[in-house]
């Protein structure tokens, strides 16, 4: 159903089936596949399945009923949205032993929010007995489904009917990654990433499938960077493979977020440490923070070098950053006239600069930089 150009919010489309006779029924089970994803909060599409027990008079008897988010099987999309993978799907497996004795109807509502594609496919009524029935089940068994690079393989099993024919899709990096065999097989895997772990199990009735995620990780890699406003240190966290992160941030304090901020004494420097926990490991990562002032101290901690100087060609300018992402610096030559300028952004906790020199003409210049009203000024010369 195309929800995603059609703009009739509320509106209800209809799809039936035919009259079912239950009457000698065992064991009947509906099931059908659907794919959506929805636009977004706002714009959300729904799906009713309702019954008729009086051959398509009357549709009272609700037997599925979700929308939004319920209803998505991906994250939201903007765009107009088809499936592309097995697991953009889900099945829905619905109970009629209820109606048994019964002849039923049976209608697919698709109700309009102006969201996004709802599909539907592989609708099927049929005795339960005898349609094949997918399990999955792998040890170890991890409540997460969460495991570590270059541990033991893992192993999949499946308890359904061993009569039937089985298709086994692990991924493509995985060994192997494919199977065919009832089981258990064993699976190595050799890459970090989300695995896409599915079981179809078919038989001259048709085909039942049963899907898991595996997500393999690696030990924790702590990283971070942070800016500084008004003694006030928002911290940035670059980590990899990270659940729990811990800060300690040189002054007796700690947190527990993932990206916390942090008043800060002035007049003093901290050595700030994240420490990055999963259950592979931990890692651990500091940088020291210099907390300014006043004036003075900015005086006392910022600097330029240039090397080599004289020089004829190339001359390196460095600077530490203290608490700042950028800065420009300015070239000038001795009648005070800018002649050329440079917005230097941190790297390393530095400010690094390299200057072609070679067309200037010889004599003395000067490097100059304004950090909070205070010009800081390096001489260098050119030689021929």
């Amino acid at each position: 159903m195309n929800n995603h150009s059609y703009n009739a919010i509320g509106e209800k489309d209809d799809l039936h089936s035919v009259v079912i006779d239950l009457t000698e029924s065992q064991e009947p089970f509906l099931r059908f596949d659907w794919s959506y994803a929805q636009f977004n909060s706002n714009f959300a599409d729904g799906l009713e399945v309702i019954l008729s027990t009086d051959c398509g008079a009357h549709f009272e008897e609700v037997l599925f009923e979700k929308d939004g988010e319920e209803l998505a099987t991906v994250p939201d999309q903007i765009s107009a949205w088809f499936p592309q993978e097995s697991y953009h799907w889900k099945t829905a497996k619905i109970d009629l032993s209820d109606y048994i004795g019964s002849s039923v109807a049976i209608r697919f509502v698709n109700i309009n929010g102006f969201g996004n594609n709802l599909f539907l496919d592989n609708f099927l009524i049929y005795e339960r007995e005898s349609f094949p029935d997918a399990s999955l089940i792998f040890h170890p068994h991890a409540s997460t489904n969460t495991f570590c690079l270059g541990e033991e393989a893992i192993t999949f099993l499946t308890a359904s009917n061993p009569e039937n024919k089985f298709f086994w899709n692990f991924g493509a990096t995985t060994n192997p990654p494919t199977s065919d065999e009832y089981g258990p097989n064993v699976v190595t895997f050799t890459e970090t990433g989300t695995y896409h772990i599915s079981l179809r199990v078919l038989n001259d009735l048709g085909y039942d499938m049963a899907k898991t995620e595996i997500h393999i990780i690696d030990d924790p890699i702590a990283g971070f960077d942070y800016s500084i406003t008004n003694h006030l240190a928002t911290f940035t966290n670059h980590s990899l493979f990270g659940e729990t992160y811990f800060w300690e941030f040189g002054d007796g304090t700690t947190s527990s977020l993932p990206n916390p901020t942090h008043q800060y004494q002035p007049g003093d420097t901290y050595l700030a440490q994240l420490t990055v926990t999963n259950i592979c490991g931990k890692n651990a990562t500091q940088q020291t923070l210099i907390i300014l002032t006043d004036t003075d101290d900015l005086k006392n901690n910022f600097f330029i070098n240039a090397y080599p100087n004289p020089s004829n060609e190339f001359i390196l300018f460095e600077m530490p950053a203290l608490n700042y992402s950028s800065i420009t610096l300015e070239i000038i030559d001795t009648r005070g006239t800018i002649i050329s300028n440079f917005e230097i952004i941190e790297a390393n906790r530095l400010f690094t600069q390299r200057l072609n020199i070679s067309n200037l003409e010889q004599g003395m210049y000067f490097a100059r930089v304004q950090i909070e009203g205070q010009f800081f000024v390096k001489r260098f010369v050119k030689i021929l």
